[in-house]
């Protein structure tokens, strides 16, 4: 994981932007950056439980800084829209810049988030299952 979404990963600052309110759901699990030192909470969202909403549970080690410690327990992906099984589209806003986003869930193996800003600039970032 490297470039624009591994620091979006990195300092938490993902924000799936959407207009629906989003509602606790039916949980995907627990996911993690892949060195393992943010844990991300995946759940089903939004009035129809289709939507996909994420919110940072923890940071360890490295990634335990000031600049995290604010999202800790904060909903970072609101009320993705599905496009597709276990898809969904949304733009990815991270500080100033906005991405348009997709993230792709293949349940027990990953969840890849890729965006493109400008057209040229892309990048992704994925999250493994948490160890038991």
């Amino acid at each position: 994981m490297n470039g624009l979404l591994r620091n979006m990963v990195a300092l938490g600052a993902v924000g799936m932007m959407s207009m629906s309110p989003a509602f606790a759901g039916q949980s995907l699990g627990v996911y993690q950056t892949t060195d393992r030192k943010m844990d991300w909470g995946l759940e089903l969202c939004g009035d129809d439980g289709k939507r996909l909403c994420i919110t940072l549970l923890d940071a360890r080690g490295g990634s335990d800084t000031p600049a995290i410690k604010p999202w800790i327990g904060k909903l970072i992906v609101s009320g993705a829209k599905p496009a597709g099984n276990n898809k969904w589209k949304g733009n990815i806003r991270i500080g100033d810049h906005t991405l348009n986003g997709s993230l792709t869930l293949w349940p027990g193996e990953k969840l890849v988030m890729a965006g493109c800003a400008y057209i040229v600039i892309c990048d992704e970032a994925t999250l493994i299952p948490a160890l038991p």
